[in-house]
C-alpha cells in the first residue's frame, strides 16, 4: 500500500506506506500551526494515506513550501 501527498494541481508524491507514514509524523512534530497537526495526525490515526497540502491552513502548510 502506498500513501501520496497532493502539493498542487500538478505536483504530487507516492511512497511506500512506512515512507508516508514517517513524513506525516515529521510534518506532524515540525508545523507550528496546531489545526494542521491535528489534521496530519488523524492521517496518521485513521491510516487515510492521503495529504492534500491545499487541505491545510496556509499558516501550516507555509512552512513547507506550500503558500
Amino acid at each position: 500500500m502506498s500513501g501520496t501527498i497532493v502539493f498542487d494541481s500538478e505536483t504530487d508524491w507516492s511512497a511506500s506506506s512506512g515512507i508516508f507514514n514517517w513524513v506525516i509524523d515529521y510534518l506532524a512534530n515540525h508545523v507550528d500551526n496546531e489545526h494542521s497537526r491535528e489534521q496530519l495526525r488523524l492521517i496518521e490515526k485513521y491510516s487515510f494515506r492521503w495529504l492534500d497540502m491545499s487541505d491545510l491552513p496556509p499558516e501550516g502548510s507555509a512552512k513547507f513550501g506550500r503558500s
